[in-house]
Parts: C-alpha cells; structure tokens; sequence
C-alpha cells in the first residue's frame, strides 16, 4: 500500500513534469521555430542582395533543408553576437 507522501507526490510530479516539457517546447519552438527565422531571414537577404533565401518573410514554416538551417544559423549568429556586444559594451 502506498504511503501518503506517495500518493501526493506522484500526481504533483507528473503535474509539474508536464508543465516543464511544456514550457520547454514552446521555448524551443519560439526560439528556433521563430525569433531565429525572422531576425536569420533580412541578414540573409541583404548579404545576398536579395536573392536568398528565395522565400518571403511570412514564409518560414515551409521551408526545409539547407536555406532553413542557414537562415536559423544565421540568426542565432547574429543574436549571439548582439548579446555578446550588448554585454561587453553596456
């Protein structure tokens, strides 16, 4: 038979791990899924003239491959970068 902490403790634990994965996904999809696209895609379209990515702006959920990781990669860069100088300099 089950103690009472053990009773308590279990709903509570599963209650809060379900809220943590929670807050975990929604981080990780704004994060990645997001921010990263929006500030990646003008840096890559001015650094390439207007000619990549070949996607609009608003476009983001449909592109895969090379050009996503590359304007993700590029705004988690640029990000980082932006942080690091905000840090360094204020």
């Amino acid at each position: 038979m089950l103690d009472f902490p053990d009773e308590f403790a279990r709903p509570v634990a599963r209650l809060a791990l379900t809220v943590l994965r929670f807050i975990w996904w929604l981080t990780w999809e704004l994060w990645l899924g997001v921010v990263t696209w929006y500030v990646g895609w003008p840096v890559c379209r001015a650094v390439s003239l207007g000619h990549f990515p070949a996607t609009g702006l608003h476009e983001g959920d449909e592109v895969d491959g090379m050009p996503a990781l590359v304007v993700h990669a590029t705004g988690v860069l640029v990000l980082v970068g932006a942080i690091f100088l905000l840090g360094k300099y204020v």
